[in-house]
């Protein structure tokens, strides 16, 4: 293989690679995201929505926060959202679990268990939605702005694909501000 032809492979491998990653502007947060997880690459942009959750520390006491989501696949096959709350939410495993709950991304009446998730970055929660007659759901939860416990911007990606998917599109998260504010 001349030199020529062995640059030409090198240079479409990488283009090959770079088409799986993506960088989407999810309301204030620019994100990386690998998408060769995902069996089926296509991303679809959601119009933001506002969303009430119940704070699980004071259950009395409702926190509006924006969603901004983007949708991955047809079916889809993965779904990456942004929750940015109106008042600091605490980010303890607890707090990142009451907003996986509150989020809609986990179905009604199935079996979840959940705990610690700890990733190259950050330190999150993940709740493993089961069903007997259904493959299993997973979301996760990052605080991205943790200060004195609390915070205003999460990053959640929930999946249906294959076991370690969620886990996969969570660990090559980056976080940067977007260039839209």
């Amino acid at each position: 293989m001349t030199g020529r032809a062995f640059l030409f492979v090198i240079l479409y491998l990488s283009m090959i690679a770079i088409a799986d990653a993506e960088f989407l502007d999810l309301g204030p947060v620019r994100l990386y995201l690998d998408m060769a997880a995902v069996p089926d690459p296509f991303l679809e942009l959601k119009a933001p929505y506002g969303e009430v959750h119940q704070d699980p520390y004071s259950p009395d006491q409702d926190v509006f926060c924006v969603v901004y989501a983007a949708h991955i696949g047809h079916r889809p096959d993965a779904v990456v959202q942004i929750h940015e709350m109106q008042e600091p939410w605490n980010s303890s495993l607890d707090g990142l679990e009451g907003i996986i709950r509150s989020s809609g991304l986990l179905p009604d009446g199935w079996t979840y268990d959940s705990g610690d998730l700890n990733l190259t970055r950050h330190r999150g929660a993940i709740v493993n939605a089961t069903s007997s007659d259904q493959e299993k759901v997973r979301v996760g939860a990052l605080a991205l702005d943790q200060e004195g416990g609390k915070a205003k911007r999460f990053c959640l990606v929930a999946s249906r694909c294959r076991k370690n998917c969620t886990l996969m599109l969570m660990e090559s998260l980056r976080f940067m501000q977007s260039p839209a504010i």
